[in-house]
């Protein structure tokens, strides 16, 4: 019987219909690839991106594994409702596949206390309670009265006792000084980006050693990627990631997933 040969790294692999890949077999993009090659630095590629035509092609792959995803784990009738009226609305809500990791995240974390800073409908926040213990608190935060009427709304339909969920009105930045040290298994941060820096202080001392904190939108869509991308929430996006990146207190993680999440976990 043949023995099939292994390829070793120790060069970057070339050649042939497929992208080069990492050590678990992990696609590398064309960004990490230059970077590989010494043409540009890691630093480079997060403060000013890549421009290549290749990511910009992927939106159409994307959309489609978003919708198998979606058909895959479909939410459930109270979710799918509360997406309906953030829709009517036009009040942005987190994609399916997003929710789902937001699910895990809560899960994974054994999460009874959670901070969450933009309510919306109810999107986000009926999909962090799926994954939250059983008697697990949320405290999710929105300066729109509009927004804090429909996830009422949202929750009562899932039914979701009032004892699990604490609606607060007003500035994340007003509410977060109010709330207790190290007193939180998960921070989610779906708010104003352009104070996400003050968010991310916020959550170091909110969460116990062990507990995340997790940015919506970090990614912008991949347009952290594009070198042509200067606006003032991709710049305060791409400051954010190296922020995390550089924290010594954080294990952090990209996950390209929607417009992406940025995740990290209080090791220290």
């Amino acid at each position: 019987m043949k023995r099939r040969a292994h390829r070793t790294l120790s060069t970057p692999p070339s050649g042939g219909p497929f992208p080069p890949t990492g050590w678990a077999g992990a696609p590398i993009g064309s960004a990490v690839r230059a970077a590989w090659s010494g043409a540009r630095t890691l630093e480079a590629v997060i403060e000013s991106g890549s421009s290549t035509s290749e990511q910009r092609s992927r939106g159409g792959g994307a959309a489609a594994l978003s919708e198998w995803i979606a058909a895959w784990q479909p939410e459930d009738p109270a979710v799918q409702s509360a997406r309906q009226r953030a829709a009517e609305v036009g009040v942005s809500a987190v994609d399916v596949p997003t929710g789902g990791v937001l699910r895990l995240l809560a899960a994974a974390t054994g999460a009874k206390a959670v901070v969450e800073l933009g309510t919306g409908a109810g999107v986000s926040s009926l999909c962090l309670l799926r994954g939250m213990r059983s008697d697990g608190i949320l405290t999710t935060v929105d300066s729109e009265p509009e927004h804090q009427r429909m996830a009422k709304a949202s929750l009562q339909e899932a039914a979701v006792p009032s004892g699990r969920a604490r609606l607060i009105g007003g500035r994340a930045l007003d509410v977060l000084p109010r709330l207790s040290d190290r007193a939180y298994d998960l921070v989610f941060c779906d708010a104003n980006r352009s104070e996400n820096l003050d968010y991310l202080d916020a959550a170091l001392r909110l969460l116990r050693p062990g507990g995340t904190v997790v940015f919506a939108g970090a990614l912008a869509g991949g347009k952290v990627a594009e070198s042509s991308a200067r606006d003032q929430d991709v710049l305060a996006l791409r400051e954010l990631a190296k922020v995390v990146r550089d924290e010594p207190r954080l294990a952090s993680a990209a996950v390209p997933v929607g417009q992406g999440l940025l995740a990290a976990c209080l090791v220290d």
